[in-house]
């Protein structure tokens, strides 16, 4: 709904899944603390863009991307064997970092691949 027209309302989503609208607040308020929409007063919107989010939020939306683009192009790779260069080669490799919200990019990564990234560390190492 909300891609079709670029916002929506409380009350209408509420009315469309049967739920309470107080859980429909409770969800969008959760939907854009993980920055997969805007809130708005009476509902949500999609972002105008990634011109409007902090730099952070821009390197991640920016791997979200990547990833299901790579994804798309080489249907063998998958986004549950993510894995960072700290992961191939400890020890030698640091990045991304103790820093890095695995969860939130997992989550990113997931609604722009289709719901197909799970929990950190599933992968498999390379050979």
């Amino acid at each position: 709904m909300l891609r079709q027209s670029g916002r929506v309302g409380v009350e209408e989503l509420a009315i469309h899944f049967g739920v309470t609208l107080q859980t429909i607040r409770r969800d969008l308020n959760e939907l854009s603390d993980a920055k997969a929409l805007v809130r708005v007063h009476g509902g949500a919107m999609i972002a105008s863009g990634v011109a409007n989010l902090a730099y952070e939020a821009r390197q991640y939306r920016a791997l979200a991307d990547a990833v299901a683009a790579l994804c798309a192009a080489y249907p063998t790779l998958s986004p549950q064997r993510l894995v960072g260069h700290s992961e191939i080669a400890p020890g030698r490799k640091t990045d991304p970092g103790p820093a890095f919200d695995w969860p939130h990019a997992r989550r990113l990564i997931a609604a722009t691949s289709g719901g197909q990234a799970t929990g950190h560390n599933t992968a498999a190492r390379p050979t």
